[in-house]
């Protein structure tokens, strides 16, 4: 029989630090996605983007979910400094992917080199966010929040599938670019 937990407002508010960290994560890459599907070449890879893209939605949504659940209008989540400072880092984040998003396009010495560099920064983002869930996720099984924890199994999982994706698509990804940047090589 399993135990249930009764989590306090301090735990709560700790998980709510993270889950809004999380949050800001999810909703710069929303915006940072439209931008790559727009340097994908490849359609497999303009394919997992656009899937992925769904994938994020969702996971903000789902995060912006508990959050109210966590709070529920109780106001339980006691300080409002880490409110203000989780609201700041969503924004942050977002304005960070809007800036960045137009550079997408800009970077690389060829079409290739820009689809390499964003399946790599989109690699290097899962990592990112297979990192906040594994903290969450701890955090909630310590606190015996088992509802935070499976969410963040399960948006960790979203995430894991998507780098495996992503590796998978590297090794084209590279022979495309050798192949455009070194005819010579190719010609051979």
């Amino acid at each position: 029989m399993a135990t249930h937990h009764t989590t306090t407002a301090a735990d709560e508010a700790l998980l709510a630090k993270y889950l809004h960290e999380a949050l800001g994560k999810e909703q710069q890459l929303v915006t940072a996605l439209q931008a790559q599907i727009a340097v994908a070449k490849r359609p497999g890879v303009e394919h997992a983007l656009v899937q992925h893209l769904e994938v994020t939605r969702r996971q903000v949504n789902a995060l912006q979910l508990r959050l109210d659940d966590l709070d529920d209008g109780t106001g339980l989540i006691p300080n409002p400094i880490d409110a203000v400072v989780g609201l700041a880092t969503s924004v942050a984040n977002k304005g960070l992917a809007l800036a960045k998003g137009p550079l997408v396009a800009l970077r690389g010495t060829s079409a290739s080199d820009r689809e390499l560099r964003m399946v790599r920064d989109c690699y290097w983002n899962e990592a990112e966010e297979i990192a906040h869930y594994r903290v969450i996720e701890t955090v909630a099984e310590q606190v015996g929040d088992e509802q935070t924890a499976e969410l963040a199994r399960r948006h960790r999982a979203e995430e894991e599938q998507m780098q495996t994706t992503l590796e998978g698509h590297l090794p084209a990804v590279v022979r495309a670019v050798v192949a455009e940047e070194t005819p010579a090589r190719s010609a051979a």
